[in-house]
């Protein structure tokens, strides 16, 4: 499911987006490296498309929070992974969907974190370069074998026990 922030624009066709026109341009608020990565990957054409059937911020944020529910999630708070969606999905979620931001912790879970420092200290790091299209799910399952193979070199295993 694609969910579609609606505020503070009333359409992905809304000029403030830039998606208006035939031709989509970069709004003046947009990183340009932010820009040209989700023209390259799709996304942005995948929002135009999807634009008519996506839910609202409230009610994505009433799916989330009826899922989490039903997953056992009660009032836990968990991380959410990634840097980029710490910093910018955050935001997002703060603003649209605080019911469901009121469940994060404040820190993600990022294994980039792991992967820059061991560049730092001019160590190798168990993952090949991958070439990562920036999109969610694909991202997600990279990191998640990144993560996987960093534990085993550390004889930590995975997956680590989790707390209930």
């Amino acid at each position: 499911t694609t969910i579609v922030n609606a505020m503070p624009f009333s359409s992905l066709a809304d000029p403030w987006l830039g998606f208006g026109g035939s031709e989509p341009r970069q709004p003046e608020w947009m990183d340009t490296v932010v820009w040209e990565m989700h023209t390259v990957n799709g996304l942005f054409d995948d929002l135009r498309e999807a634009q008519s059937d996506a839910p609202m911020p409230h009610e994505a944020a009433a799916m989330i929070n009826t899922w989490l529910d039903a997953h056992g999630v009660g009032t836990r708070h968990i991380p959410l992974a990634g840097s980029g969606v710490g910093h910018y999905d955050s935001q997002i979620l703060r603003d649209c969907m605080p019911t469901v931001r009121d469940r994060c912790t404040y820190y993600t879970y990022d294994i980039g974190v792991c992967r820059r420092l061991a560049r730092l200290a001019g160590r190798p790091w168990p993952v090949d370069d991958f070439d990562k299209n920036h999109r969610a799910l694909d991202d997600i399952y990279l990191h998640l074998a990144e993560a996987r193979q960093f534990m085993s070199n550390l004889q930590w295993g995975w997956p680590p026990e989790m707390p209930r």
